[in-house]
């Protein structure tokens, strides 16, 4: 598999991923393999268009695939159904929109709004799909300009993001990566055996 992986189905057998040159991502669909074909079954394309495609989502029922697409000429949040030849698309963002999370229950649809904010979109249950109008979250500052590097936990009530926190010191910081080698040992010795 060449790309850039973004999700996997809930059961396990399909990993969404994007693959192209920066600006003109596509995105795919790889078959988990099941050990019978020593290099696994082909990807097969999703969403192939001459915009850019990315980070795309599964909902947690595995219906719906929320991803990222320039097709209206900026970054704007989309779902898709996840079925093959299935119709539909919705356009979910109003202002540009990148990095879809959902929340657990599939009920909401988190996404990074333009600007330094955090939007919602209610999601009402149904056989068809039905989205609420987005609202913003919260905002947020020293956030990193990786795409899509943040998280949403199981309740939908909190969020892991990676922040430089040179804004909240009022000063810039050179980024540093620390390792923690041998932890284990680390902890034995700050905790007493049996506490």
């Amino acid at each position: 598999m060449d790309g850039r992986p973004t999700s996997w189905s809930p059961d396990g057998k399909l990993l969404a991923f994007d693959k192209g040159p920066r600006g003109q991502s596509d995105l795919f669909l790889w078959p988990k393999p099941d050990g019978a074909a020593p290099t696994g079954p082909a990807a097969r394309p999703f969403l192939q268009t001459q915009h850019n495609e990315l980070t795309a989502m599964f909902s947690p029922d595995g219906r719906w695939i929320a991803y990222t697409s320039s097709e209206s000429g900026q970054p704007q949040l989309y779902v898709r159904p996840a079925a093959p030849g299935a119709g539909g698309q919705w356009l979910i963002s109003t202002s540009g929109g990148s990095g879809p999370r959902w929340a657990s229950g599939g009920r909401e649809l988190f996404y990074r709004a333009a600007g330094v904010k955090v939007n919602v979109v209610a999601i009402e249950p149904g056989a068809t799909f039905l989205p609420g109008t987005p609202k913003e979250l919260f905002t947020y500052s020293s956030y990193t300009s990786l795409s899509g590097v943040y998280d949403v936990s199981a309740d939908g009530k909190r969020f892991l993001m990676i922040t430089s926190g040179a804004a909240e010191q009022g000063a810039t910081a050179t980024p540093e990566i620390h390792f923690v080698l041998e932890w284990f040992e680390d902890i034995r010795r700050r905790v007493p055996a049996g506490g």
